[in-house]
């Protein structure tokens, strides 16, 4: 098995060549399959007996490949290389989204959760339909042994000048009686030495900027308690007008969530179009596939993936069957391998 490779290959031919339980995680940007409205009855019979179901046509932009969601069979043989408990990452439109990740529950895999990838670029294609700003992920695992998210990589740093400021503690909420709704106990239990608690939901630099304006900006100075009560007793152990702890870092709502911009070099030329950010890449390798782990791309693209791979120390198998595809991914791996000799060159100089 050949690692750090962008393979110019059919996806499914190219997995069956993989080893079974060898791969430690799957990121992929799927097709959305953007094109006609399939029969679903034949479709779903299709699935549930073969796992593949004839389909013809275009999607987004008249590309072939976007015609329809990939299909069980592809996430079948997924199944088969990722290792016991791994998890499979794949994006989707919100249209096919139903589509894509029953496509994947049927091949097997538990489905874990949605990520929701938030951006104020889209634009809307007609009067018709809303301005699109989002696009989920469908969160996956191989039935096994719970694997742990590397969430400590992964953490919402605070701010650089916020640093000097009082400690940021994480506040927890302790069960008192064995009620659903019953007493709670606020305490501060844990210091947020490297940052919040990482969310599924990702946005970008545009939708950050928004979201601050709405919010306003915190002081991160403690607030004054408002002491509440209920039928099942009281809310919080703070006393009406006592300060109450924070996370004592300033800025609006966005500090809460990962922020991924995409900057406008990192296309360098690309004809491909749906490109997705490295940094938001990045996060998604970081927080899925372990430090040295191997990441199974099997629609590869452009490779932010793999350089995504490449920056936070993981591996990466790209597969595409885009001869055009495939050259600019080797081409953005040379250019990240340049940019980093040149940092060398910079740091022994």
């Amino acid at each position: 098995m050949k690692l750090n490779t962008i393979n110019l290959s059919d996806n499914i031919e190219f997995i069956k060549s993989l080893p079974d339980n060898s791969i430690d995680a799957i990121i992929t940007d799927s097709p959305y399959g953007l094109g006609k409205k399939q029969n679903l009855v034949k479709l779903l019979q299709a699935w549930v007996t073969t796992g593949y179901y004839e389909i013809t046509g275009t999607g987004f932009m008249g590309k072939k490949w976007d015609a329809f969601v990939p299909q069980p069979i592809l996430w079948k043989e997924c199944l088969r290389v990722l290792k016991p408990g791994g998890y499979l990452l794949s994006f989707f439109g919100t249209r096919t989204y139903h589509l894509g990740s029953l496509a994947i529950e049927l091949a097997g895999f538990e489905i874990r959760d949605c990520i929701q990838w938030i951006y104020g670029s889209g634009f809307p294609k007609s009067k018709s339909c809303l301005k699109p700003a989002n696009e989920p992920i469908c969160v996956a695992r191989k039935p096994g042994p719970v694997q742990l998210l590397n969430i400590d990589e992964c953490r919402i740093e605070v701010a650089d000048n916020d640093k000097g400021h009082r400690p940021n503690w994480e506040a927890h909420s302790t069960v008192k009686t064995g009620n659903v709704y019953g007493k709670f106990d606020h305490r501060i239990t844990k210091r947020l030495a490297d940052g919040r608690y990482p969310t599924n939901i990702i946005i970008d630099e545009d939708v950050a900027i928004q979201m601050d304006e709405q919010s306003g900006i915190s002081g991160g100075d403690r607030r004054t308690a408002k002491f509440q009560t209920g039928t099942n007793g009281n809310f919080t152990t703070a006393k009406a007008g006592q300060l109450t702890p924070c996370y004592n870092d300033k800025g609006g709502a966005s500090r809460f969530f990962y922020v991924a911009k995409a900057s406008p070099s990192e296309r360098a030329g690309a004809t491909h179009p749906t490109i997705k950010p490295v940094k938001l890449m990045t996060q998604l390798v970081k927080l899925y596939c372990p430090e040295g782990g191997v990441v199974l791309d099997p629609h590869n693209g452009t490779g932010p993936t793999c350089e995504a791979c490449l920056e936070t120390g993981r591996n990466y198998i790209g597969i595409d069957n885009d001869p055009v595809s495939q050259k600019e991914a080797n081409e953005r791996i040379k250019r990240w391998h340049k940019k980093q000799s040149n940092t060398i060159l910079k740091e022994t100089a």
